[in-house]
């Protein structure tokens, strides 16, 4: 499972998977404060996946996008990327 999500720069995919043991992620709080928390033990994220509080020590890993000309969002979830790529959507 992905987290789909957009910023200023384009649209970008992320593991919902915690890197410290697997639990799935879960969005919390509002606009500039939101963040990723894992329910298990308390690591946070922030929308990029980089680690706010551990104890995980691994940022989330980024999968490659690709939107079609109808808008259709396809993620590669077998092609990491960096956490900077994003696909420009119209």
């Amino acid at each position: 499972p992905v987290f789909i999500a957009r910023d200023a720069a384009g649209v970008y995919a992320q593991t919902t998977t915690c890197t410290h043991q697997g639990c799935l992620l879960a969005p919390s709080g509002t606009g500039a404060s939101e963040i990723l928390v894992c329910p298990c033990h308390g690591s946070e994220f922030d929308l990029n996946g980089a680690v706010v509080r551990g104890p995980a020590t691994a940022a989330l890993a980024h999968f490659a996008v690709e939107i079609d000309m109808s808008g259709a969002i396809t993620v590669h979830g077998g092609t990491q990327v960096s956490a900077a790529t994003r696909v420009t959507a119209a």
